[in-house]
């Protein structure tokens, strides 16, 4: 009988009995089912949910405004406007706010809340609701990323065009950073903050259909029309017009672009096939768009006819459209362009009227480099323009804005904001100047008084308009030169923007102003956190930040 021979199981290898070890068996099955249909699937909808709770809006100087945050839009109920149009209304009924809805203030400055109605919070529902489908029925998961293409299409157009108030401010943001740029760049050598980093990544802030926003020099011309849109043929640019509002837009195009990725790569079918099935949602993403911005089609659609109507002198039709258009959308009412439009009629009717004056007040300080005989795109862009050569002119209309605002027949919000930027220019103006050379030397004196000059200036448009948070960075600037002993004063001044400032190359040059301060006073110890948070707030490889380096010792 033979001896019976046991079987024995062949010698594993070293990495094949690592890879049976439950530490290497565990990632290795979640990595499969993560790259298998129904995980791909999750990732694509979990990156859609993360793009539609994230930033929506970005604003030039504020922090990024969140889908969470950003409500649908919706407006207060239609009013008689007979007396708007006539200028004889109290201030307080242009106090357009929907009950329970933040306004564009609250939605920009804050304080910010987590909105029912708003575009993330509806985007991430529909995502959950498609995510829920395409899990359960996977060959469905083309037909599920274009329907949430075409809602992704009509909330991006929502996110533009329902928020007049709001994109209105951020042009005024886009405003005050220009100033704000103009004045480090002329104070301080190697200034981080220019024109070229915008935070909108849009074209430089000083362009726009009217000329420039600040006023950035005495003697620069108005340059010529310039659309928001390239491949658009030049159209006029107002502040808070319709087409402004893609110059902020942020995360949005990003989730259109995902969702059309999806739906290609998620249908069947030939290519051509596949880019008509997009097409199709394209454009059922359209036709959704029209009845969620019907309000503001609809009221820009009576507001070009208004001025149309009024460059072909008949303002009794101008009239009556302007009316349709502030009872449609009653924000309309608040813009300054109404108020100029409206005054532009009494300035040619020959009624005595406040409109009337706040018009003139704004065609006396604005600059005329071409013929006034225009019409149409000269008169009504709102843009605080290049500041007029004649100085008269300029006291003239800040006189002429002190009695409009005294009488309370215009507008509030429009006459402040006028107001305010004609102050703003006033200190810009003042800040300009440069000594006198006399003799042999530079005299200092009227340099000090226009210091004097520019502070208080800028006071009085602060105080008009809460909204300049340019002014307290201008004050500060002036109290940190002006000032040397007290870097306090200006420290106070700065740290009510800090906290809500967003601009990097802005903010780091603020907290160099405020090292310098501290330094110039002989407080070295204090000075040095100011420059470390420079530096830690913007320096890149190639953009160094050399005031804050030189404030810590080096180069």
């Amino acid at each position: 009988m033979k001896a019976e021979t046991l079987a024995v199981p062949p010698r594993r290898s070293l990495w094949l009995r690592a890879a049976t070890t439950p530490f290497v068996q565990a990632p290795a099955f979640v990595l499969e089912r993560l790259v298998s249909r129904r995980g791909l699937m999750l990732i694509f909808f979990v990156s859609a949910g993360w793009l539609a709770l994230s930033g929506w809006i970005r604003p030039p100087l504020s922090s990024d405004i969140s889908g969470a945050q950003l409500p649908l839009g919706a407006w207060s109920g239609a009013w008689d406007v007979t007396e708007i149009l006539n200028g004889t209304f109290p201030p307080e009924q242009l106090a357009v706010k929907v009950t329970g809805e933040p306004s564009a203030g609250e939605i920009l400055h804050g304080p910010r809340r987590i909105l029912a109605d708003s575009v993330g919070v509806l985007l991430l529902a529909t995502i959950v609701v498609g995510a829920a489908v395409a899990l359960c029925f996977p060959r469905r998961f083309g037909t599920v990323a274009g329907l949430l293409l075409s809602a992704a299409i009509c909330v991006n157009a929502a996110t533009v065009l329902n928020h007049p108030a709001l994109t209105y401010l951020l042009d005024l943001e886009a405003e005050q950073r220009a100033q704000i740029s103009r004045l480090y760049s002329v104070s301080y050598d190697g200034s981080m903050t220019s024109v070229l980093n915008d935070r909108t990544r849009g074209k430089p802030a000083q362009m726009s259909s009217a000329g420039f926003l600040t006023a950035v020099s005495q003697s620069e011309t108005v340059p010529g029309v310039t659309s928001v849109v390239p491949f658009l043929p030049p159209i006029e640019e107002e502040r808070g017009g319709w087409e402004r509002g893609l110059l902020y837009v942020l995360r949005g195009p990003h989730l259109i672009i995902l969702l059309m990725f999806g739906l290609i790569v998620g249908s069947r079918g030939p290519l051509g096939r596949r880019l008509l099935f997009g097409a199709l949602f394209v454009v059922l993403g359209a036709v959704f768009t029209v009845p969620v911005c019907s309000q503001r089609l609809r009221a820009e659609w009576h507001w070009q006819q208004a001025k149309t109507l009024e460059a072909h002198c008949d303002y009794e039709g101008a009239r009556q459209a302007l009316s349709s258009c502030c009872a449609i959308c009653p924000v309309f009412a608040t813009r300054g362009q109404t108020s100029l439009l409206v005054g532009k009629m009494d300035e040619a009717e020959g009624k005595p009227t406040p409109s009337r004056q706040f018009f003139r007040a704004f065609q006396a300080y604005r600059a005329k480099p071409r013929s006034g005989a225009t019409t149409l795109v000269q008169d009504l862009p709102d843009w605080p323009t290049t500041q007029a050569q004649d100085s008269r002119e300029c006291r003239w209309a800040v006189a002429v804005m002190d009695d409009v605002l005294r009488e309370k027949k215009v507008c509030h919000e429009a006459a402040a904001t006028q107001a305010a930027d004609f102050w703003m220019e006033t200190g810009l103006k003042y800040y300009l100047q440069k000594p006198v050379f006399c003799e042999s030397a530079f005299r200092y004196l009227n340099r000090e008084r226009d210091m004097t000059a520019t502070l208080d200036a800028w006071r009085r448009g602060l105080a008009l308009s809460p909204d300049h948070r340019d002014a307290l960075l201008c004050e500060g600037l002036v109290l940190a030169r002006t000032d040397p002993d007290h870097p306090d004063r200006a420290g106070a001044l700065f740290q009510e923007v800090l906290s809500d400032l967003a601009d990097r190359p802005l903010k780091a040059d603020v907290l160099s102003t405020l090292g310098d301060s501290y330094l110039g006073a002989g407080l070295f110890r204090e000075s040095l956190p100011f420059y470390m948070q420079s530096c830690d707030a913007y320096t890149l490889p190639k953009i160094v930040n050399h005031r804050g380096l030189r404030g810590l010792g080096g180069w």
